[in-house]
């Protein structure tokens, strides 16, 4: 959305998953070769310092971006990995200018959507193995955000928005479109309700012998840390 402002663009056509910038300059294993959604913040590899060859990594990493640009005169360019949030130090000792977005979003909600994603072995084989635990996905969410937050005080520009309040407040996309320097106005998101299906699975989880016998053994504390990052058992998951 960020991308989508008059004085921005974001890149196109490169024939990866969302348009991902990491699977184009090679310079860092990508977050599946680090295990995947939901593991790959447990591989400590994958939490970057600043780089020791940063001139170096500034010219491939622009090449590598530079055909893809949807408007390459444009004067901000955005770039969107989730594994950004491991490598901010990485990033900005590369480019110093670097503005980061870090966008929240509710951790059962992620371990819902994400859980899918974490069968192993090959693809036609992944429905018959065990995805990932919600109590394992959670604690990803939460060690990530960790690892994040103790990068944070080394960063220069950094904004934290979480999705739930750029999706319903205009005040807060607005203001955030300011603070980046995007005098446009901020684009209008997609409306989006409670997903009820993420809901119902919650719920029905929370019944189930498995949600039962393990909830109260790691719900609890999982409450308290999701209570940092302003969220809670009782928000609703959208």
């Amino acid at each position: 959305m960020l991308a989508a402002a008059d004085e921005a663009t974001g890149l196109v056509g490169t024939g990866f998953p969302e348009d991902e910038g990491h699977y184009l300059h090679g310079l860092v294993p990508s977050a599946i070769e680090h295990g995947g959604p939901g593991r790959f913040a447990f591989d400590a590899r994958s939490h970057r310092g600043p780089s020791l060859t940063p001139d170096a990594d500034r010219r491939v990493l622009r090449d590598s971006w530079e055909p893809f640009w949807a408007s390459p005169s444009a004067p901000i360019r955005v770039e969107k990995s989730p594994q950004t949030l491991l490598q901010t130090r990485w990033i900005q000792s590369i480019e110093p200018t670097a503005r980061f977005v870090i966008v929240l979003r509710h951790p059962i909600t992620v371990a819902l959507a994400t859980q899918k994603w974490t069968r192993p072995g090959p693809p036609k084989m992944r429905r018959l193995a065990p995805a990932m635990t919600l109590e394992r996905l959670v604690a990803h969410w939460l060690w990530a955000h960790h690892l994040f937050e103790q990068d944070r005080v080394d960063l220069d520009h950094v904004e934290v928005i979480r999705f739930e309040d750029f999706l319903h407040s205009a005040a807060a996309r607005q203001g955030l479109m300011d603070r980046l320097g995007l005098w446009s106005t901020a684009p209008q998101p997609e409306q989006r309700r409670v997903d009820r299906g993420y809901h119902e699975t919650w719920k029905q989880w929370l019944k189930s012998p498995a949600g039962r016998l393990t909830a109260r053994s790691w719900l609890p504390t999982a409450a308290v840390a999701m209570q940092r990052w302003g969220y809670s058992l009782d928000d609703p998951l959208i």
